[in-house]
């Protein structure tokens, strides 16, 4: 996971945060604004919490005005995935033929 991070940071300039379940990536603009890029969590801690834990980590280190997001709709289960993080309190931003931007504001 950490060799992950560091391509993210040397890539594209992103930050990761993770626990042993789930990983955000991420990257946060002078607006005030952070824009989640990736998030996984493993199989058997889905619906568990363990990826809203780490989003409430995110929040409380960059303490962010509003956090944008969007599902990659040519992916494995986009529908499963936008179903989660429209239950996390986000509302769709605008929408591509590919994906579906969501924003939640703080």
């Amino acid at each position: 996971m950490k060799l992950y991070g560091e391509y993210c940071k040397a890539m594209y300039d992103r930050e990761m945060i993770s626990n042993d379940h789930s990983f955000i990536v991420y990257k946060s603009f002078e607006d005030g604004s952070l824009y989640i890029h990736s998030v996984y969590t493993t199989p058997e801690a889905r619906g568990k919490g363990a990826y809203l834990e780490l989003e409430q980590q995110l929040i409380n280190k960059v303490k962010p005005s509003s956090i944008f997001c969007y599902v990659d709709t040519t992916t494995n289960n986009p529908t499963l995935s936008l179903k989660a993080i429209l239950k996390s309190g986000y509302t769709i931003f605008s929408t591509t033929s590919e994906s579906i931007m969501l924003k939640k504001d703080m």
